[in-house]
């Protein structure tokens, strides 16, 4: 647990509006990338970069943004620079454009009575920018993140959201350096986990205040005057 705080508190420092060291190229879009419809050795195509002149300087790129609509962003290390780039897609600020948990669910937050926590994650920018800046040599070190897979129902699937990063909990083999913790997704939805148990939802003047009051985790007061808890479950 000390290890997870630990990384919080980096992620926290590189992401701080005062921190002036933290070298990472911020990008909105990725057309710059042009798929030469080429494999390279690891099985993955070949791009070029077309901010770079030289057309034959070419990397092997696993996705992007305006290829395929099932992508929030990436991080990457870019080899011709010697710099981490992370790209958020242009869907992800139409998606997070306006919907705030509080815009969505009105004060008295009662619609996510039995939502799951993957629920809120969808609608939380801070939840890709944690993810995205967990993959991050130069914030994490050797303990920057990856995305694991696992076998899921006959298939192999990327532990992305909150069932996967359970069920990768329960079948990693504890031998093995692909631990949850260094499962990008895993981390993220822990750390939206922490951070909305800590919030006031009830306050109605500025409902999920999550500093300086009194935590009151997800327990707005109805209409009968008793506070009614609204659970997360994954």
């Amino acid at each position: 647990m000390k290890q997870v705080l630990f990384m919080f508190e980096d992620i926290s420092k590189a992401l701080s509006a005062t921190n002036t060291k933290f070298q990472m190229v911020i990008n909105c879009a990725d057309e710059w990338l042009v798929n030469t419809h080429e494999e390279g050795v690891q099985g993955y195509m070949l791009y070029h970069d077309t901010r770079i002149t030289d057309r034959r300087v070419l990397f092997e790129h696993k996705v992007t943004c305006h290829e395929t609509s099932k992508v929030n962003g990436y991080q990457f290390f870019h080899k011709s620079n010697d710099k981490e780039e992370t790209v958020y897609c242009p869907k992800s600020f139409d998606m997070w454009a306006g919907k705030t948990l509080a815009e969505i669910q009105g004060s008295s937050f009662q619609s996510l009575r039995g939502k799951p926590l993957q629920y809120v994650k969808k609608y939380a920018a801070a939840s890709t920018v944690f993810h995205e800046t967990s993959h991050s040599y130069n914030v994490l070190n050797d303990w920057q993140t990856f995305d694991y897979s696992i076998v899921w129902n006959g298939r192999q699937e990327a532990v992305y959201g909150a069932l996967l990063a359970r069920e990768f909990a329960r079948v990693f083999d504890v031998k093995s350096e692909r631990a949850p913790i260094k499962n990008a997704d895993t981390l993220t939805v822990f750390a939206l986990g922490v951070y909305f148990g800590q919030c006031n939802w009830a306050n109605p003047q500025d409902p999920g205040k999550c500093s300086g009051d009194s935590p009151d985790p997800i327990c707005p007061r109805g209409e009968d005057g008793e506070r009614h808890c609204v659970s997360f479950f994954d």
